[in-house]
């Protein structure tokens, strides 16, 4: 009955308000954000009930072409469906953390880019007495 656990705690209130807030940072003052915070205890009890009933859609995604400096289509969720992606990642990302590699750094807390570049110089020194060149 895990997965049944874990269904129930994909719905519940307290992940879908943390997804919420989560979803939210860095964007308090776009439209979308502010339309579903204006009824924010009604849209999480709508998607609660969605889920519950297995009956939840994602919308369609809104694309959009930018230009910075390469053209690219961007493919972007609406702001509910955003709210469910981090509610799915509350739950999974715990579980999935656990079997990771240590050197995996790719959408991971605390890791990333820069982590990934400082592990590979450490790697880098050893290989290479400490970064001067060895020639065998």
């Amino acid at each position: 009955m895990v997965c049944k656990d874990l269904y129930n705690e994909l719905c519940s209130f307290r992940n879908l308000e943390l997804a919420y807030r989560k979803a939210r940072r860095n964007k308090r003052c776009k439209r979308s954000v502010q339309e579903f915070e204006f009824n924010l205890e009604q849209n999480l009890l709508q998607l609660k009930y969605e889920l519950e009933n297995f009956t939840y859609r994602p919308k369609r995604l809104k694309q959009f072409v930018i230009r910075d400096p390469k053209t690219r289509l961007i493919s972007a969720s609406q702001f509910r469906d955003r709210v469910i992606h981090h509610a799915i990642c509350n739950i999974i990302q715990p579980l999935l953390e656990k079997i990771f590699i240590h050197d995996s750094y790719a959408n991971r807390i605390k890791k990333g880019t820069t982590k990934a570049l400082e592990r590979f110089d450490t790697f880098k020194r050893k290989v290479s007495d400490n970064g001067r060149l060895t020639l065998s």
